[in-house]
Parts: structure tokens; sequence; C-alpha cells
């Protein structure tokens, strides 16, 4: 635990804490953004914890890679990285945890957008595309969206959209705020 820095952010005993180096000119701007990281991580850790208390981390790994995490999603694009996802025997005990702050897995943008459009298309895990439709001639033919499965149940999109829309007026995505939506 280096405290050497000022404004420095110490992560001890699984809480984020501001070190202490006295009255540094915008110490309580650095106190109220670490408190946010602080309330962010242990929602996150909560989380978690309920997910896999439910389902165990066998589960919670399946859930994941149900969801593609670690696979392509079929975008047809050449060079599609499918991301790093570990096997389930090469989870640490604290690997659950680690996710959901963007630790110990690699997606790519399409992963994660497909995933978060599946609220949108009320739980379906749709294949992406960048066409809608192919003109031939004098024809155009529409190209109707693939769908891979059933992701999430009615129930769960229920409580996760306003979740997810919780965010953006007063959470992580702030800067995405359009106000002639909200």
């Amino acid at each position: 635990r280096a405290r050497d820095a000022p404004h420095e952010l110490v992560v001890g005993d699984g809480v984020a804490e501001a070190a202490d180096h006295g009255d540094l000119a915008g110490d309580h701007d650095v106190g109220r953004a670490l408190d946010a990281v602080d309330e962010r991580l242990t929602a996150t850790v909560q989380v978690v914890e309920r997910i896999v208390g439910t389902i165990g981390k066998s589960g919670y790994h399946n859930a994941l890679k149900n969801a593609g995490f670690g696979e392509p999603t079929g975008i047809n694009l050449s060079g599609e990285s499918s991301g790093l996802f570990s096997d389930l025997k090469y989870w640490s005990l604290i690997s659950p945890y680690q996710f959901g702050i963007g630790q110990g897995i690699g997606t790519n943008i399409f992963q994660i957008s497909r995933v978060l459009n599946s609220f949108a298309n009320k739980g379906k895990l749709v294949v992406p595309t960048f066409v809608r439709a192919v003109g031939r001639d004098d024809s155009i033919e529409t190209l109707e969206p693939v769908i891979e499965k059933q992701l999430f149940s009615e129930e769960i999109v229920n409580t996760m959209i306003p979740v997810l829309e919780s965010v953006v007026p007063s959470g992580t995505a702030t800067r995405i705020r359009m106000d002639e939506i909200y």
C-alpha cells in the first residue's frame, strides 16, 4: 500500500479509500470521487454475491458464457476478437467480483453491445449486423434480425431496464445523456 502520491487511490481490505495527505487543495473533490467509486464497487460486489450465492460460481460462469463472452458474436467481420474469458478451472476466489468492474475479462465492443441490446430486444440475443437491406437490380431485400437465443426472461428485463436507465441522469453514464430523451 504505497502512499506517496497525493490523491492516490489505495485499495485495502476490499474498500477504496483516499490516502491521507493532509489538507491539500481539492481533497474534498477527491473524497467525493472516492466515495462514489466505493459505492459502485460495494454495489457491484453485493450484486455478484447475490448472483453467485444463488446460482453458484459454476452457474455464473455458464451464464456469462451463455451471454457470448469469450466467443465471436457472428458479426462476420474478419479479425473479430473472441475476447478473453477464462475457463472456470482457472478462476480465483475473486474472479467473479472482478468482471463487474471490467477486470479479469476481455471483451470486444460487439459482445458488450449485444448483451446490452438484448434488454431492448425483450431479452433476445441478436446477432449484430451493419446491414438492414440489400439492393439487387431493381429490388431491395430487407434482412430480418437473426435471433440467436432468448437470453433473459421478461422479469429480468423489466428489472434491469430501470437500473440501466438510472446511470444516465446521475450515474456512470452521465456524458451520454440527451435532454431531448429525458
